[in-house]
């Protein structure tokens, strides 16, 4: 559900980094875990978060398919070898 809106920013010009993606985020109330276990993978979530942040600066932009990557008719080149 990201790449489009991944692939419209690169294609106007920006450098995507990858995403953080967090699995599970209850609320609107909706719950399937007990307050304990929510908490303390949330609290998980919250540490990778600043993990991923720490390390932005060193994070490799996403790669998205250019020009040089189709055929005349459209088609995409093999690129595997």
């Amino acid at each position: 559900m990201l790449w489009p809106l991944q692939y419209s920013l690169h294609y106007m010009g920006f450098s995507v980094l990858p995403p953080f993606i967090s699995f599970g985020v209850q609320g609107h109330g909706y719950c399937y875990e007990g307050a304990d276990s929510l908490k303390k993978r949330l609290a998980q979530n919250l540490d990778e978060w600043r993990c991923h942040l720490g390390d932005i600066g060193r994070a490799e932009p996403l790669v998205f398919p250019g020009w040089s990557d189709w055929d005349e008719d459209g088609r995409a080149l093999d690129l595997k070898g």
